[in-house]
């Protein structure tokens, strides 16, 4: 349960709700792609991923929910996005 659902929506609201907001505020597409980019790295060193493949998609997981951020400028959809992604990390485990 833990690992499913609340550390998702605790990894949604310091990656995005304040990492994101506070360290990419400017509306230029390199201040864009550059957070979106971080944002990804940031998100797979927080869920510690031992294999290459599984690395390399928790970043582009992770950059997705940037961009739907980016892209909605609410936290329900990267919220939606994160919130499946745990719960097929469980059930996948």
């Amino acid at each position: 349960m833990s690992k499913g659902i609340i550390l998702p929506l605790l990894q949604l609201y310091i990656l995005v709700g304040f990492f994101f907001n506070y360290f990419f505020r400017y509306n230029d597409k390199k201040t864009a792609f550059i957070g979106i980019l971080v944002s990804g790295l940031a998100f797979c060193l927080c869920n510690f991923c031992p294999s290459p493949i599984i690395l390399v998609l928790e970043v582009l997981i992770g950059m997705i929910i940037a961009w739907s951020y980016l892209y909605s400028q609410a936290l329900w959809m990267p919220l939606i996005i994160s919130l499946l992604n745990g719960i097929l990390s469980i059930i996948l485990m």
